[in-house]
């Protein structure tokens, strides 16, 4: 795993913000204190994003975890942050800070974005002393109080809580403290009763080993990133390739697939349909299921906003025989968000490798729970 790791400070700080725009142009994930920002209650509106070399985090997110006293100023549109000795003062549209009395700089100005004050990184780790790393790999933007112990984490650093289970916890190699029970309590989709597996089991397989589990993983990351942010203005055949390159593919050549003919399809029909889209697909590697019909299925939340569309037809790529987006009835400008029973698969025998990735038919609205904010 490779990871920037910054000491709090301001000179450290800013180089922090320098390299975490290595991965610019992709939705960002945040976890604190071994929590992800995506699963809290109450988190509405903007998700975590880089702009100009800039990463923008939602300050409530970080004050909420520290217990901090916020207080909102709707003349001033300014934010008070109170806790232990730290008083700040954040003002939407400015780029500068007001620390005990003290005015600090900050790389881009406060903006209040879908009801939700977003501010430039720097603010958590210079202002707010948290410590703060950067998962590469991962997409991630990892944030610690210092001197914090969280207790039992899973292989990715997500907290283990071991009290308030949900009704079927047995069916998981562990319970994850940002994720409800109602998540994990789910049905699943097509479960076939003496053949499908769940994941408690399935991780007992030799084929489930860490290494295929994350190529499985890293492929549905990086599809729900195009899949979810899609702009008519740029997308073009690169996006069709990198798209295939996570979906498993039936022929040797790209362009004599049936993929390929897909893409190409919802390509030249976002561009007529002037479709934009931002949003974010994340996976629970915990919560891998088989149902037993021969499909793998990863559980996952996802989060997306249309900002732009002449018609409200066919916004999201989608392949799943029978799919339609009849009775979503999607809106511009308006944050959708739930979960999805994601498809999962391989075209060989034993799940090996590179060759875990999204299937030809995947959806995530097909077998979903996803409705407005």
């Amino acid at each position: 795993m490779k990871r920037l790791t910054t000491i709090v400070g301001i000179f450290i700080a800013s180089l922090m913000i320098a390299n975490v725009a290595l991965a610019a142009g992709k939705p960002v994930e945040l976890m604190m204190d071994g929590e992800k920002h995506i699963y809290v209650k109450g988190m509405k509106g903007a998700i975590p994003y880089q702009e100009n070399g800039v990463t923008m985090v939602p300050i409530r997110f970080v004050t909420d975890k520290l217990g901090a006293k916020v207080s909102w100023n709707n003349a001033s549109k300014s934010l008070q942050i109170q806790k232990e000795g730290i008083d700040l003062t954040l003002t939407v549209g400015s780029s500068t800070a007001i620390a005990a009395g003290n005015t600090i700089n900050l790389p881009a100005k406060v903006l209040q974005k879908d009801g939700t004050v977003m501010v430039p990184l720097q603010v958590v780790s210079e202002v707010l002393k948290e410590e703060v790393e950067w998962d590469e790999e991962r997409n991630i933007i990892i944030i610690k109080t210092p001197g914090k112990e969280i207790g039992a984490v899973d292989p990715y650093g997500r907290k283990i809580r071991t009290t308030n289970l949900p009704k079927n916890y047995k069916d998981y190699p562990y319970i994850l403290a940002d994720i409800p029970n109602s998540l994990y309590e789910m049905k699943y989709p097509y479960y076939r009763e003496g053949k499908a597996r769940v994941s408690s089991t399935l991780y007992q397989l030799p084929e489930f080993t860490q290494e295929n589990i994350d190529i499985w993983m890293s492929h549905i990351q990086e599809y729900g990133n195009l899949l979810l942010n899609v702009d008519y203005r740029t997308i073009d055949d690169q996006w069709i390739r990198d798209m295939s390159t996570h979906m498993i593919k039936y022929a040797s050549e790209l362009e004599k697939s049936a993929v390929y003919k897909d893409l190409k399809q919802y390509t030249n029909w976002a561009i007529k349909n002037k479709i934009q889209i931002e949003g974010t697909l994340v996976p629970e590697p915990s919560m891998i299921f088989a149902n037993g019909y021969g499909y793998y299925y990863v559980r996952s939340t996802v989060k997306f906003k249309f900002n732009n569309f002449s018609k409200s037809k066919q916004l999201i790529f989608d392949t799943s025989e029978g799919w339609s987006e009849e009775g979503f009835n999607f809106q511009k400008g308006v944050w959708y968000s739930g979960y999805v029973d994601f498809p999962i698969g391989t075209n060989v025998g034993g799940y090996w490798g590179p060759t875990l990735k999204v299937t030809v038919n995947a959806s995530i609205l097909e077998e979903s729970q996803i409705s407005k904010e």
